[in-house]
């Protein structure tokens, strides 16, 4: 049951429709559940920034890799299986936090 409770730097991911972006979840929205409609992507702490791992999905070569797997013309779907098999390249974890922290700053 806590699967779809939002969780403080969990990952949503809108699965589905035109726009398949991602944001980070902050204190103002934990314990918020989440619709069927977006995936909560979790990151193992010291491997990904939740900040950075939600600004990659939203850049236009991975969107591009999205739309390659994406399902469906009037509101396309990527089913969890598609985007488990998406590779992110990881740059250390400083670099990563420092992306993270200039899009807070935005």
């Amino acid at each position: 049951p806590t699967a779809c409770i939002a969780k403080v730097g969990d990952v949503l991911f809108l699965a589905r429709g035109q726009r398949l972006n991602a944001t980070t979840v902050g204190p103002e929205i934990e314990g918020a559940i989440v619709s069927g409609y977006f995936f909560i992507l979790r990151s193992n702490p010291g491997v990904a920034d939740p900040g950075f791992l939600a600004w990659y999905i939203n850049q236009s070569e991975f969107q591009g890799q999205l739309r390659t797997v994406a399902k469906g013309t009037d509101t396309p779907l990527v089913a969890k299986t598609d985007i488990q098999n998406l590779t992110v390249e990881l740059p250390p974890m400083n670099t990563q936090a420092l992306i993270a922290l200039s899009l807070i700053h935005i």
